[in-house]
């Protein structure tokens, strides 16, 4: 389970914005590919996202791409975001899969189609999550059991509380009350993110990374001691 839950944590690296190189100044063949389909519930829309970095670190170098280089998903080419250093481009409602094709500078293309998405969503009722400091809550998604290469991450808005859940045949999160003993009590919000990991088909030696994730309709909780 250890690529699922580098998959669920990719999700924020991707988000973190950093100065960039050109491609063309490195090795084409130490050139890393993260790819992402993210799917927002709440908002509708889907993000297909690639991030293109030096060596075989997930944390590494971001590159910006310089001609002939590209990269599409499905057959549209992706613009660079230059504040967060990777290209992107979102559509309105679902796009539950795809593939994105990366041609480099010298040429050669990479295809690589992502997994299907897979909802989990927070259960209508209660309306309100009671999450409690003294006791262990269990949150039963609407959505089917994990499989392999899958995960199921919880992050309450606001505060450190990222809870994780990787195994097989599981359809539950658990809120430890532990984990909840830094979190000042009060009224929060939590949104839930499930991630598809699938082994790239076509990279270079530096490696990298495809998943799909779907991020549920965000919930209310109620933090108590």
């Amino acid at each position: 389970m250890k690529t699922t839950l580098l998959a669920l944590a990719m999700g924020f690296l991707m988000l973190t914005g950093c100065q960039t190189e050109d491609v063309a100044s490195v090795d084409q063949d130490r050139v890393r590919t993260d790819y992402e389909l993210f799917y927002d519930a709440g908002q509708n829309k889907t993000t297909a996202v690639a991030v293109f970095r030096f060596g075989n670190s997930p944390t590494g170098t971001q590159l910006q791409l310089s001609g002939p280089a590209e990269v599409r998903f499905n057959n549209d080419v992706l613009l660079f975001n230059s504040v967060l250093g990777r290209y992107e481009k979102t559509y309105d409602g679902l796009t539950a899969s795809g593939t994105f094709v990366y041609k480099n500078v010298d040429g050669k293309t990479f295809t690589n189609t992502t997994p299907a998405l897979k909802a989990a969503e927070f259960p209508t009722d209660p309306a309100v999550l009671p999450l409690s400091k003294s006791q262990d809550y269990s949150v039963t998604w609407s959505g089917e059991a994990l499989g392999q290469n899958d995960g199921v991450g919880a992050l309450i808005l606001g505060t450190a509380v990222v809870v994780l859940e990787t195994t097989p045949g599981t359809n539950r999160l658990i809120f430890r009350a532990n984990a909840l003993q830094p979190v000042t009590a009060g009224a929060y919000t939590v949104v839930m993110d499930r991630t598809v990991t699938a082994t790239l088909a076509q990279q270079s030696s530096a490696g990298g990374s495809i998943i799909a994730k779907h991020r549920s309709r965000s919930k209310n909780v109620q933090v108590s001691n």
